[in-house]
């Protein structure tokens, strides 16, 4: 019998793209530099040359980039199609979310939860369009490994001994995740826990090395009794996971290693990142194998210890409701000032690092009170101007407090038995990847800047499921209360997202404007300039729009590919962009007085924002 078919799922998908749309249209909004360095890794890749990771960093892998140059190839280089790679991997988390939510759950949380997602907030939907590397492509990633690793647990529970499949699909999902952004780690989270609790059981340290070395000989004495479709198929990824560790070792020894395959470059400077990715993924494949042998209804019978006994103790998790109601009250707490009058709203704080227990009381502090609303959008709302906008904001700080306090009084008491159940087992493994999330960020110390919001970005995973969650609890108590709350939580997502008005009304009154860099661009062609240095953020998306015809380096700032500073740096004709900035106007002075020791030509133009320096011979 066919199912019915329903519209619901792809309506929501296009209320995506058109809360997302104009921000591929009007490309240049918000572009800067670390976007360009993924524009440039796509350019390359056209070119035959195919960059392991992003340039300068070892942690993001260069798949949203490979991607990109597949857009690049169909409808040219430009920022509109590199941003068509990350919005792609966005519209995949809403299809995987929704088949997950759907499978595990049922239809209306999997439709309310897309529905909260996808209006969520602007900075989401901007996001989901911009080319950093991974950040949106984590989404999927993670919501994918979920769907495998729950295909594993279901046919272990079931007693399917031709569950190997499954396994050896999470240990590649996992694999490649961890390539492409190891943000995905948070997603890991629960499935790390069950693991390794499977794993150790009640054994010594000295208990599980040795196991661990007796039991991955019997996993490859098991692989080899089998047939042959496993055996190709287990032998194919040990085959990989060998040269992966070679590979490595030889990056590690040599500071790089280069090869060359069908005339494509492959290149990779992290030796030690990829050993341990090796290793990690080899160790997933291995620990999922181990379980189907071993069984999972004895490992959760073991599982249910007294240390878990004690984190589910009703006493134990209602103090925790209740400490994290005042921290998400913070963020409410700091919008009071704006309904004073004559008050400049919500001031922005001095970010910190996790270097010692006073900074942690601050990095925490920082994640509840900055990142978290601005994430959630509610920084917007606090310094609004209309007070409709800013009693927005109280009431989304609320909400936020109420349905994650009340997520871990209903879920943390059966966390660990509902990590195993088909009906509980979301609400477990989302509401400890959030607050693992939050856990890691605030003790990792990664919280430098501003900008650190990007890592919250996982939230949007599991925060709109747990709204979703809620809702349809109340709605079983009193439709009344529960369609009010629901209804509430709708409109107060929606007010943040009216400005995006604006963007389609100049699109469709053709007010788009040349961005910084084309002007730039266009004051160095008059000049008949092709080298330049500038600050990274205008350097790099310099060299994207005019496709490498220009290349300009970073300057007093990082240098993600060094090919272009030499580049530069050898030229004898080049020019020098600064900004109006005490730093810039100290290095610009020191450099015009260089030149004119040496007796070089200097000429000076003025751009937005900006303005450039040429030296000639």
């Amino acid at each position: 019998m066919m199912k019915k078919f329903s519209a619901a799922p792809y309506l929501l998908l296009l209320l995506a793209v058109l809360f997302s749309l104009p921000y591929i249209l009007e490309s240049r909004i918000d572009f800067d530099g670390d976007e360009a360095v993924v524009g440039l890794m796509a350019l390359h890749i056209t070119r035959g040359r195919v960059p392991v990771y992003y340039y300068g960093q070892g942690y993001m892998g260069s798949l949203e980039a490979i991607l990109a140059a597949g857009f690049f190839f169909l409808f040219g280089p430009s920022p509109s199609s590199l941003r068509l790679a990350p919005f792609t991997f966005y519209l995949l988390f809403l299809l995987l979310q929704f088949k997950l939510i759907s499978a595990y759950k049922d239809r209306s949380h999997a439709l309310l939860t897309i529905a909260y997602t996808v209006i969520f907030s602007p900075v989401v939907n901007l996001w989901a369009t911009k080319a950093r590397g991974g950040f949106t492509a984590v989404l999927f990633w993670g919501t994918l490994g979920y769907i495998v690793f729950f295909r594993t647990m279901d046919t272990y529970l079931a007693g399917d001994r031709r569950g190997w499949k499954w396994a050896i699909i999470s240990g590649a999902v996992a694999a490649v995740s961890f390539w492409h952004y190891a943000l995905v780690g948070y997603y890991y989270l629960p499935v790390l826990m069950v693991v390794i609790y499977f794993i150790c059981k009640d054994r010594t340290l000295r208990d599980l090395i040795r196991g661990a070395i007796v039991q991955t000989g019997n996993v490859g004495a098991w692989l080899g009794r089998q047939g042959w479709p496993v055996k190709c198929i287990s032998g194919l990824m040990f085959g990989v996971w060998v040269l992966w560790i070679v590979f490595s070792l030889v990056a590690l020894l040599r500071g790089s290693l280069v090869i060359v395959v069908a005339g494509v470059r492959i290149s990779s400077h992290h030796g030690v990142r990829d050993l341990g990715r090796a290793i990690l993924s080899a160790g997933v494949f291995l620990a999922l194998i181990q379980s189907w042998r071993w069984g999972w209804r004895t490992f959760f019978r073991r599982f249910y210890s007294t240390i878990i006994r004690l984190l589910t103790d009703p006493p134990v998790v209602t103090a925790a409701a209740l400490v994290l109601i005042p921290l998400f009250f913070i963020t409410a707490a700091d919008s009071l000032s704006s309904f004073v009058p004559g008050s400049e709203g919500a001031a922005v704080r001095t970010l910190g690092t996790a270097t010692g227990p006073g900074d942690l009381v601050n990095t925490f502090r920082i994640i509840f009170s900055q990142l978290i609303p601005y994430i959630t959008s509610l920084r917007w709302c606090f310094a609004g101007t209309s007070p409709v906008v800013r009693l927005n904001g109280v009431i989304r700080a609320s909400l936020m407090s109420t349905t994650l306090a009340g997520a871990v009084a209903m879920v943390m008491p059966r966390l660990f038995s509902g990590l195993i159940s088909r009906t509980r087992r979301l609400e477990a493994f989302f509401l400890t990847s959030l607050l693992g999330s939050l856990a890691i960020l605030g003790l990792s110390g990664t919280v430098l800047g501003r900008t650190s919001f990007r890592y919250l970005i996982p939230v949007v995973s599991w925060m709109p499921y747990l709204y979703a969650f809620g809702v349809i609890k109340l709605i079983r108590i009193s439709r009344p209360a529960g369609l009010i709350v629901g209804t509430v939580i709708m409109i107060s997502h929606i007010i943040p997202l009216l400005p995006i008005y604006d963007i389609y009304r100049d699109l469709a009154a053709g007010r788009q404007r040349d961005s910084i860099p084309e002007a730039i661009i266009r004051i160095l062609d008059e000049e008949q300039v092709d080298r330049v240095y500038a600050d990274y953020w205008i350097a790099y998306p310099i060299t994207f729009f005019s496709e490498e015809r220009i290349i300009a380096a970073p300057i007093l700032s990082p240098d993600r590919y060094p090919p272009y500073t030499r580049v530069v740096e050898a030229s004898e004709r080049k020019a020098y962009v600064f900004e109006a900035r005490r730093s810039h106007r100290a290095a610009s002075r020191m450099l015009i007085d260089r030149y004119e020791r040496e007796g070089r030509r200097l000429s000076f133009h003025q751009a937005p924002g900006r303005w450039i320096m040429i030296v000639s011979p």
